[in-house]
C-alpha cells in the first residue's frame, strides 16, 4: 500500500505540471511551496485560503478535531498529510498520518480525548495532487485549543 502511495504521489507531481498552492495566493518563484504561518490564538477554526482551495482544522468541544481540504482545481486525486499535536512547551505530543482522496473536500476526524488537562497546538500539513495542479499546506496551519 505504501509502494502504490508513493508511486502514485510520484507519478502525479512529474504529469502535473501546475504550480497552484494553498495558503498563499502568490507562489514564490512559481514554486509549488509557499509559506503559511498562521496562528489563530482561539478555540474557535482555522483555515486559510488560497488560489488552490481551503485547508481547515478546528477542535470541537467533544474533543475531537477536524480537518478539511477543500480544492478550487477539481477532484483531490491524492492528499497525504499530518496533523501533529503539540503541547505547550511545543513538545511533540503525537502525530497522525491522514490521506484521502477521490473528492474536491477530503476530510476527517481526530480523537483526543486521551490528552490531559492543558494547552495545546494542532498542526495540520499535507500535499495533495488534482487535475489542475499540486496544492500544498506546508509550513502547516495552526490550531490552538484548550483540554
Amino acid at each position: 500500500m505504501k509502494r502504490l502511495f508513493a508511486l502514485l504521489l510520484t507519478l502525479s507531481l512529474v504529469i502535473l505540471p501546475s504550480t497552484l498552492v494553498f495558503a498563499n495566493e502568490k507562489a514564490e518563484n512559481d514554486s509549488i511551496y509557499a509559506e503559511a504561518p498562521l496562528v489563530f490564538q482561539s478555540n474557535e477554526k482555522a483555515y486559510t485560503h488560497g488560489s488552490g482551495g481551503t485547508a481547515y482544522i478546528g477542535y470541537m468541544s467533544s474533543k475531537h478535531l477536524n480537518w478539511r481540504i477543500t480544492s478550487s482545481k477539481g477532484i483531490v486525486i491524492l492528499f497525504s498529510g499530518t496533523v501533529e499535536i503539540r503541547n505547550s512547551k511545543n513538545m511533540l505530543v503525537a502525530s497522525y498520518p491522514i490521506s484521502g482522496g477521490g473528492s474536491s473536500t477530503i476530510s476527517g476526524q481526530i480523537d483526543v480525548k486521551y490528552l490531559k488537562k492543558g494547552d495545546y497546538k494542532a498542526i495540520l500539513k499535507g500535499t495533495s495532487t488534482t487535475g489542475g495542479g499540486v496544492l500544498v499546506v506546508k509550513s502547516g496551519l495552526v490550531q490552538m485549543f484548550t483540554i
